[in-house]
């Protein structure tokens, strides 16, 4: 199987089984979510992973969370530190690790403009 072809089957799946288990779902609130974590893979990055993901537990929040290590894609964003956190494709966080806490108050702030 083609691998983007893979990666697209395997949200999609994983959005049907969230929606099995009676999750409200982000694009169903009119408010997809997406994050994405941008880092070699190193240490801080994996932290900061893990906060994040955290973080969307407690708040009961659904998103698109994507761990982006490539060295080029991570480049397209324009930020000049890892680990750098990307809510809804607006740099939130760069060159630190959030911690849960602080992430949740990302979370819970009005979207930028």
């Amino acid at each position: 199987m083609d691998p983007s072809a893979r990666k697209e089957y395997e949200k999609a799946l994983l959005v049907e089984y969230r929606r099995y288990l009676g999750e409200v779902l982000a694009e169903e609130e009119g408010q997809a979510l997406s994050i994405k974590i941008l880092g070699p893979g190193c240490q801080r990055c994996e932290s900061l992973s893990s906060n994040v993901r955290s973080a969307l537990a407690e708040l009961g929040l659904t998103a698109d969370v994507e761990h982006v290590r490539d060295v080029a894609s991570i480049a397209e964003y324009g930020v000049l530190g890892t680990p750098a956190l990307i809510i809804n494709g607006k740099p939130r966080s760069v060159g630190k690790v959030l911690t849960k806490e602080q992430v949740k108050r990302l979370l819970s702030e009005p979207p930028q403009g």
